[in-house]
């Protein structure tokens, strides 16, 4: 993916890039499944940093599940550095300003859930703006062997 298509996909989402080398084997793939955005992302020497303001004026519109599928991620928010390896699942609200740093080639299969959809079904926002889920208990580990599947089968599938 060219540089200047691979930094307005990160715009998309939020987020501004600053690459460390030129980004040769990084690319990003979205696809809708309703009200929900599935991404595929492999990335390598970046650093994310938040827009934590939304297009509609609210601190932020949606909320995050994130799988690190491959490599390493770290989050620096609220004065705190979190670093997830392979296999974390992270639930990410980006109510706060944040900075993800990737510095070696890592996938992220991330899924992008309206709040206002959760909110209609009874979800109150308590998260802090990372937070680990447990990797050991079942539930998790079916949620990520769920997004993980669905992201390995969009590859075969074209992208929004």
């Amino acid at each position: 993916m060219a540089h200047a298509q691979l930094t307005e996909e990160i715009n998309q989402h939020g987020l501004k890039a600053r690459f460390e080398r030129p980004p040769s084997r990084c690319r990003i793939e979205t696809w809708r499944l309703g009200v929900v955005d599935l991404t595929r992302a492999q990335l390598d020497a970046v650093e994310l940093t938040s827009n934590s303001t939304s297009s509609s004026g609210r601190k932020s519109d949606c909320v995050y599940l994130k799988v690190v599928s491959a490599g390493t991620l770290s989050v620096e928010a609220a004065g705190r550095i979190q670093q997830f390896d392979e296999g974390s699942v992270i639930a990410f609200d980006p109510a706060e300003p944040y900075n993800e740093r990737i510095s070696q080639a890592t996938i992220l299969t991330i899924l992008r859930v309206p709040k206002l959809q959760l909110e209609q079904r009874g979800w109150a926002a308590s998260w802090h703006v990372a937070t680990a889920l447990n990797v050991k208990n079942p539930d998790t580990q079916a949620v990520r062997e769920l997004v993980e599947s669905i992201g390995q089968q969009c590859d075969g599938t074209s992208a929004l």
